[in-house]
């Protein structure tokens, strides 16, 4: 009986012992999470958008963006700036950043308030529209740009400011001409949400 107990006192000692000697595989690093949701085309063909870049091997987070929003001294946003990059590996792929800004001192941006930027701009409200195209390399192929002038600047622009999580999400399709006048313009259309911005 005594030799019964003693036996049934060590198995657990032996499996506990088995356990430590059979330790559970460590988790893999999980990739660095998107900084938003994004669908993008330049006329009409997908726009590839990937806010990491590799290095050494191992995908690292860049600053997605810098996304900003500016506000007067009543509180009202007056300034609205974001970027995005996309990445072939180390290299980069296209670049693109899109600025709406109010012209007037007493003029605002309104959250979901579609803003046309054609010639004049609804509410005084302009937008500045630029696309790099690196196409995989590390100096710019071509550059398309919508200027605040007319007649140069075309597209509509909405947005809407998370105050609660700091994020920024919206659509728009502008239009940039060819800084060098070669190319034909690019419309780029996009739909975005959950993008960080810090206050300008």
């Amino acid at each position: 009986m005594k030799k019964l107990l003693l036996i049934l006192l060590c198995l657990p000692l032996i499996f506990s012992s088995c356990q430590e000697d059979d330790p559970v595989p460590a988790a893999s690093p999980a990739p660095p999470p998107a900084c938003c949701t994004f669908y993008g085309t330049v006329n009409t063909t997908t726009l590839t958008y990937n806010p990491t870049q590799s290095s050494g091997g191992q995908a690292i987070q860049i600053m997605c963006g810098p996304a900003t929003v500016a506000k007067n001294l009543n509180g009202d946003i007056v300034d609205i700036e974001l970027q995005f990059w996309s990445f072939c590996g180390t290299d980069f792929d296209w670049n693109m950043l899109v600025k709406l800004n109010s012209t007037l001192t007493d003029s605002i941006i309104q959250n979901n308030q579609l803003y046309n930027l054609g010639t004049p701009a609804d509410n005084h409200v302009l937008g500045t529209f630029m696309f790099y195209d690196y196409n995989c390399g590390f100096s710019p192929i071509s550059t398309h740009l919508m200027t605040p002038d007319p007649p140069n600047q075309s597209g509509t622009v909405e947005f809407n400011v998370d105050w609660v999580n700091n994020e920024i999400g919206g659509t728009f399709t502008l239009t940039g001409e060819d800084g060098l006048g070669i190319l034909p313009p690019k419309t780029v259309s996009c739909t975005f949400s959950g993008l960080p911005f810090l206050m300008k």
